[in-house]
């Protein structure tokens, strides 16, 4: 471990970078914008391994320790009232035949987290196949879920489906159903769910088993989300995500990860997510791993989402190219332009059907300028 060092006068996501790596030295904390750093941590979901970073620490004013106490005893709570909720959930998939994969957050939660409430998360994601969709909605909403009209979901504009039930605490479970792991077509069918399943490896959650990625597969699911979803935001908690499951890997996972990201065509992203886990967090890499990720052929269709940032119309042009049926392109940017009027529904918060064309007409006028944004 390094010798920490004094605070200086860095920016609040380097100076809690820095404190999750135990490289800082607190003596001096009474000095420092508490209200910027705690609002930080909360932005980048790592509020509670800040807690436990700070923790017996000399020199921190009590007012943010007790606000972070205060958080972290709600994560703890709520973390305990989810595990109720994500076992008897699982339990009735299972009895309705339903193959399901607990993926991202929950599963780090519980496979790579020394405790799940360190891992802050809003929701739960399952992944399973596409034949399973209709037996677990079946299931979810028999378990007292709805689906949420909230996510705009087809055949090729996005591959997850949201469901959503309140229970008798007045906390909000959220299922993230996925049948593949990412919109972007080019990127969809990397990660399958028979890859994942076929070396999944199973982790206690209270009284349930939840069946999770193997840490080769949860880390290429980390970088691949990352990058696909949320155009390379350096949020500390998915980078924490890398950094753990970095740290699970055996010395033959690595080998493991470098065939199959050079397989799939993703070794630019997986790079990508090492490399600026490694800036920020000190993880460790083999030298030979990232050097054979980094110089991945200028074939890898993952180097545009590595080098820079891409704007949803890029987004759409790799996909229609992507897409080898013409039917399929056509179907694509209908799904885009003209969502489920469900969808349009909820999100322009009318119940009334006659307003529908005036809202698409509203979403394609003030949309437009949005896909030529980064």
């Amino acid at each position: 471990m390094s010798t920490p060092a004094p605070i200086g006068t860095e920016h609040p996501f380097h100076l809690i970078a820095r404190s999750l790596r135990d490289e800082v030295s607190w003596a001096s904390g009474s000095a420092l914008d508490w209200d910027g750093i705690l609002r930080c941590a909360d932005q980048h979901g790592v509020a509670a391994l800040l807690w436990s970073s700070l923790k017996g620490e000399s020199g921190i004013p009590s007012a943010p320790l007790t606000s972070l106490s205060t958080f972290v005893a709600s994560e703890v709570a709520r973390a305990a009232i989810r595990e109720r909720e994500l076992g008897r959930v699982l339990a009735s998939l299972e009895s309705a035949g339903v193959d399901t994969i607990v993926i991202k957050g929950a599963a780090l939660a519980y496979s790579c987290y020394p405790h799940p409430w360190l891992r802050t998360r809003t929701d739960t994601d399952l992944l399973l196949s596409r034949h399973s969709l209709e037996p677990a909605a079946t299931t979810l909403e028999a378990a007292g879920y709805t689906q949420s009209a909230n996510v705009s979901t087809g055949e090729f504009v996005s591959h997850q489906a949201s469901w959503v039930r309140v229970d008798e605490h007045g906390l909000l479970h959220v299922m993230d159903v996925h049948w593949k792991v990412v919109n972007p077509q080019v990127l969809a069918d990397v990660i399958t769910f028979q890859d994942v399943r076929d070396s999944s490896v199973l982790v206690r959650a209270g009284a349930a088993a939840l069946r999770v990625p193997h840490p080769v597969w949860s880390l290429l699911i980390a970088c691949v989300h990352r990058l696909a979803h949320h155009q390379d935001q350096e949020r500390l908690g998915w980078l924490f995500d890398i950094h753990l499951l970095a740290r699970h890997l055996e010395p033959g996972d690595w080998d493991t990860l470098l065939q199959i990201a050079t397989e799939r065509r993703v070794s630019a992203i997986c790079a990508a997510g090492l490399t600026t886990a490694a800036r920020h967090l000190g993880t460790a890499v083999p030298t030979h791993t990232i050097r054979a990720l980094t110089c991945a052929g200028s074939d890898d269709p993952s180097r545009g989402y590595a080098e820079q940032e891409q704007r949803r119309i890029d987004v759409l042009r790799d996909d229609l190219r992507h897409l080898a049926r013409w039917q399929d392109r056509f179907r694509l940017l209908r799904e885009h332009a003209f969502p489920s009027a469900r969808f349009m529904m909820a999100r322009y918060d009318t119940t009334h059907r006659a307003w529908l064309p005036a809202c698409y007409i509203h979403r394609l006028v003030t949309g437009a300028w949005k896909w030529m944004r980064a």
